[in-house]
């Protein structure tokens, strides 16, 4: 009996470990509890449970249909289930590359306000797009309508208001300015 219940345990555990590699391949054995955690908050407390994919249990995504992940790789969505307090919020779009690093804490907002109308809903803009390469250090906030070009390394703490015209760049401060341009 005891021998029973060991056998179906271990079945149990090559199962979840094969979903697991699924899901995410660079997902190791010290993550499985934040995975697991991620699932009962989105899916059973149904807190961001709109969003498709795993999101950290900390992290929040508002408008979660309107985000959409795209392209080859699977760096951006293993970020979001592992990196906390990331922040999506979504009323006028935010388009991302697969192939993106997002630390913890970064903020991506892609609504405004009427500044003389605070009842009036969200001002439309265009949505926010990330482009392959990308790496958004921690705590750095995207404002509304920012196109980040391919390779576009964002500083911690970076506040980007504004769209540059070109990839392969360093930006920094606030409001975020180029700092280096990458080879």
């Amino acid at each position: 009996m005891l021998a029973n219940i060991f056998l179906l345990t271990s079945k149990s555990t090559m199962r979840l470990s094969n979903f697991i590699s699924y899901i995410s391949p660079s997902l190791n054995k010290s993550s499985w509890g934040t995975l697991v955690l991620n699932f009962i908050v989105q899916r059973i407390f149904r807190v961001s449970s709109g969003f498709p994919y795993s999101l950290h249990y900390t992290s929040r995504a508002t408008s979660a249909k309107k985000i959409s992940l795209h392209g080859s790789g699977a760096k951006t969505r293993y970020c979001l289930a592992v990196n906390g307090s990331v922040y999506l919020g979504a009323s006028n779009g935010i388009i991302i590359d697969n192939n993106c690093l997002i630390a913890s804490g970064v903020k991506i907002i892609s609504g405004n306000h009427d500044i003389f109308d605070f009842d009036a809903k969200s001002i439309h803009a265009p949505p926010i797009r990330i482009d392959s390469g990308c790496w958004l250090g921690a705590n750095c906030i995207i404002l509304p309508s920012v196109h980040l070009r391919p390779n576009t390394i964002v500083a911690a703490g970076s506040v980007v208001t504004k769209s540059f015209g070109t990839g392969n760049i360093v930006i920094a401060g606030n409001p975020a300015k180029i700092i280096k341009y990458l080879s």
